[in-house]
């Protein structure tokens, strides 16, 4: 899908070379000429600045979603850990608790 900053860019990328072709076969002043040619490359300057902040923008709202996942995740993983330690915590109460006794049955 080509979009109007697409064919504005290319537009003025043919005008400039168009401008500098014709003050080569000498019909426009010089001065009219820079002017034209300056005009012409600070507006695909600006179009092009445009395109990579609007793609900035969106990698940054896409690497924010990836941090909200990430913590998200640090989150759930360390309740299983958390969990895991538990079980083990219980596990070795309960062979404490058996050599206390097998101690005490002597």
């Amino acid at each position: 899908m080509v979009k109007f900053d697409d064919i504005l860019f290319w537009i003025l990328i043919s005008m400039t070379i168009a401008v500098a072709l014709w003050l080569l076969a000498g019909s426009p002043t010089e001065m009219g000429a820079i002017i034209a040619v300056a005009l012409f490359v600070a507006t695909s300057e600006i179009l092009i600045w445009k395109h990579l902040f609007y793609i900035d923008r969106s990698n940054k709202i896409n690497l924010s979603k990836i941090d909200k996942n990430i913590s998200v995740g640090f989150i759930k993983f360390k309740s299983d850990i958390n969990i895991k330690f538990l079980e083990i915590d219980n596990k070795l109460d309960k062979i404490q608790e058996i050599m206390a006794n097998k101690r005490y049955k002597k």
